[in-house]
């Protein structure tokens, strides 16, 4: 009797509860609503809080640096609250502080690991730096960019000009908005193209960007770690002009992953002096230069100091020149590249030409040339020959005889290479474990010739693949302008006239006599005249013989 009991009032419970839900069902979906409602609203308080925070941590962060004196070592050096520009520096605790130290370097490494991380798809990057403003370094960027892309490449042009961007001007892409995605900021896309700029994030294009320091590393660092690049074969930075805090924060976070950079100038002297002052700053902060670009060149206005004698004093390779032209101007209004207007005019190839300049320059650098890598790894006579300079690098040693085994051992050791990572220490062994015979010395080049890659097989493909076309494009360029020069030098020769024979004053005479007589004859009247007077006269009686 107890169990049926107990199981009739669980019964009559169970029912009792579902006839209450099924009933008030309505009721609890909207007090399930209202919990929702309320746990949204608390959690954006506590978001707020953390952004709030952030904020003044920030801004004290801010203000300690702006306190940081001139003559500052830095915080990674090793003189960091020691030296004497530190004596009065509110932040002499800070740099003496272990712990803080340590969370700096932290900092620092997370932010290279994202940058690096970021940008792992992209095989070649170049800076495109100036000693001075207007001498045309947005508008080198952006048609070298342009020229690339011409050529089936996949391109990408960064603007890090956080106070004066122009390349939203100079590619039309003024009214562009740059959307937000699962992987970050999505840049804006002009065919195989992909540009990024602060223009594109101003509410207003015309609104100016009053930023400091800390302000502009910040959204550098954000455009080099949050930027969706994709997989690029170069990336094109257009820099500031000078030596300012976005060249040392782009160099600091690029480092060693930076091919080179490009510097622009124009003829005048004034500009030349400022180049000098930038070749300085990329000899101390080791910052490889490919070539200095020579913009805006005009043959009439010629100083006498010239940008070739400053490369030669300063031990730097000359690029190229760009000409002053209206093509060029029309291309940067039209916000499309020379090529794509027209690709035989002059400006479009003198660009190219510095395209190809820059890929030889950095396949110097990498050495993926196959003559001076198999100069590299053949005999010691074979690998110190002088080499073809033809883009003002030092020359290499003189010639060295091999004549044993040991002299061959130390040729293999004394190679220098780049990259240690490419050769492992089983070649190494392999390589000084040679024997007595002539034939046997020779094995360990050759194995090294097929072991050692002193470039990536990505960038060493990419790199001749950009030769190989441009070559072909400066050929075509080249028999194009031929026949145009033709063309116009036969429009420009004058019209031959039709060769007279020499008549003499003598012989000139009679023949003018003879046309001024003529001239003077009075004009014979016509035939017709006769035969109507001969059709007036009467008609005359035959004559009749009289008879006899």
């Amino acid at each position: 009797m107890k169990n049926n009991f107990v199981l009739f009032l669980l019964g009559s419970l169970v029912g009792l509860t579902a006839n209450y839900i099924f009933l008030k069902r309505k009721k609890i979906k909207y007090v399930l609503i209202d919990l929702k409602k309320a746990l949204l609203s608390q959690l954006k308080k506590i978001n707020k809080q953390g952004e709030h925070n952030k904020q003044i941590k920030n801004n004290k962060q801010n203000k300690q640096k702006e306190n940081v004196p001139t003559d500052c070592p830095g915080v990674d050096s090793t003189e960091a609250g020691k030296a004497s520009a530190c004596e009065g520096c509110p932040n002499r605790r800070i740099c003496n502080d272990p712990e803080l130290k340590k969370k700096n370097e932290k900092e620092k490494n997370e932010n290279l690991n994202q940058v690096i991380n970021n940008l792992k798809d992209v095989k070649l990057k170049i800076l495109v730096l100036s000693g001075k403003g207007g001498v045309g370094k947005s508008t080198v960027a952006s048609q070298l960019a342009f020229a690339l892309s011409y050529l089936n490449f996949e391109v990408g042009l960064l603007d890090i000009d956080i106070c004066g961007p122009s390349i939203p001007v100079l590619t039309k892409t003024i009214n562009y908005d740059v959307n937000y995605s699962m992987n970050g900021w999505v840049p804006i896309y002009k065919n195989n193209l992909s540009i990024m700029s602060v223009g594109y994030l101003l509410p207003n294009f015309d609104d100016p960007v009053i930023w400091r320091g800390p302000k502009k590393n910040g959204l550098i660092k954000q455009f080099l770690s949050d930027v969706y690049w994709k997989e690029l074969d170069i990336l094109i930075i257009d820099t500031p002009p000078g030596t300012s805090d976005e060249h040392l924060t782009i160099c600091s976070y690029l480092k060693e992953n930076l091919d080179g950079c490009l510097i622009v100038t124009t003829p005048h002297i004034l500009s030349i002096c400022d180049v000098k002052k930038e070749i300085q700053f990329c000899k101390k902060t080791n910052l490889p230069i490919l070539g200095i670009v020579e913009n805006m060149y005009q043959p009439i206005f010629v100083s006498d100091y010239t940008v070739k004698n400053m490369c030669s004093d300063m031990d730097v390779s000359y690029a190229g020149k760009i000409t002053f032209s209206q093509d060029l101007i029309n291309a940067c209004q039209q916000g499309l590249g020379c090529c794509d207007i027209s690709i035989n005019s002059h400006s479009s190839f003198e660009i190219i030409s510095i395209c190809k300049f820059l890929i030889e320059q950095i396949s110097y650098k990498y050495n993926t040339n196959k003559k001076e890598d198999n100069n590299k790894f053949t005999t010691a006579s074979d690998t110190n020959e002088t080499k073809k300079d033809h883009f003002n690098l030092p020359s290499s040693n003189k010639k060295k005889k091999q004549t044993t085994q040991e002299g061959s051992r130390k040729n293999i050791h004394s190679i220098d290479i780049s990259d240690q990572n490419n050769i492992s220490r089983n070649d190494n062994i392999r390589s000084c474990n040679g024997t007595s015979d002539n034939n046997k010395i020779d094995e360990p080049n050759n194995h090294l010739q097929k072991s050692v890659n002193v470039l990536d097989s990505k960038k060493g493909r990419l790199l001749k693949e950009m030769l190989k076309k441009i070559d072909k494009l400066l050929v075509k360029q080249e028999k194009a302008q031929s026949v145009m020069e033709s063309v116009t030098h036969l429009a420009k020769e004058p019209v031959k006239e039709p060769v007279t024979e020499s008549v003499t004053e003598s012989e000139k005479k009679p023949v003018t006599e003879s046309v001024t007589h003529l001239a003077k004859e009075p004009e014979k009247e016509p035939v017709t005249e006769s035969v109507t007077h001969l059709a007036k006269e009467p008609e005359k009686e035959p004559v009749t013989e009289p008879e006899k």
